[in-house]
């Protein structure tokens, strides 16, 4: 399927961050962030020869990562755990090995600043992940139901947005879902709606804003093109990229 992308030249930008999403979706989520000196994973669910074969495809060494950072402990997220465990692991939630992070305490890993925000999903210690270098600041939040004023003011005028659009409302209620499964992805608790991610975006895009990344689209609830028409349409007047994460097509931004 070809995917849908907008975008506009953007003069004098320039940064030395790039991030690639390998997959995105309830089947498995993966994302690399790579600055001059830093190669993070962020999240590794999906399966390890397929993880493997993508990051060779973008020219990433697997040997060379300095670090596996966990948004949660749902399975599509930590599926290769145990394949990448040889790595410093990173998380807000309680796992059996890696450092215990608090939200929005920050650290470093080289050159690379990140700082975990909270997110608001039903796993014990969710989060969202900031990263800044050099002035140049990239976030990264899915699986999570709502954004909370503190966030929307940490997220505001960022280079790089990657956020979730989960579902169309109308489309989700259509599916032959369970009702209590319906109700759990629309709650508090639950993923980002179309409009819901519109919204933040329209609270927090500003003039600095390079890219955004669609992501977390649910196969069976939502369309690349409703996730982006919806996007669009509260984004009068931005000239940067708009664009959608699919489950096992690599997508990335950022640039050298």
């Amino acid at each position: 399927m070809e995917l849908v992308r907008i975008h506009a030249f953007i003069l004098g930008a320039s940064t030395n961050m790039k991030y690639f999403g390998l997959c995105s979706g309830s089947k498995g989520n993966c994302w690399i962030i790579k600055t001059k000196k830093t190669t993070v994973m962020l999240d590794c669910g999906f399966t390890k020869k397929y993880l493997i074969e993508k990051m060779k495809e973008e020219g990433i060494d697997p040997n060379q990562l300095d670090a596996l950072l966990i948004t949660h402990d749902h399975s599509d997220h930590i599926k290769q755990l145990k394949a990448f465990a040889h790595l410093p692991v990173y998380s807000v939630c309680p796992l059996e090995i890696g450092v215990r992070l608090t939200p929005y305490e920050s650290f470093e890993i080289n050159d690379l600043k990140i700082t975990p925000i909270a997110a608001s999903h039903d796993a014990k210690g969710c989060c969202g992940y900031l990263f800044e270098q050099e002035g140049t600041s990239l976030l990264y939040l899915i699986d999570t139901g709502y954004v909370s004023k503190t966030n929307l003011k940490m997220m505001e005028n960022l280079d790089y947005y990657i956020l979730e659009s989960n579902h169309d409302v109308e489309m989700l209620m259509k599916t032959q879902r369970p009702f209590s499964l319906k109700s759990r992805i629309y709650s508090d608790h639950g993923h980002l709606c179309n409009e819901d991610c519109a919204y933040v975006l329209s609270q927090v895009v500003g003039p600095k804003t390079k890219e955004i990344t669609l992501a977390h689209l649910s196969e069976e609830a939502n369309t690349p093109q409703k996730a982006l028409e919806t996007a669009r349409s509260s984004l009068k007047g931005y000239l940067g990229v708009l664009q959608v994460a699919m489950q096992k097509e690599c997508v990335k931004g950022g640039c050298e």
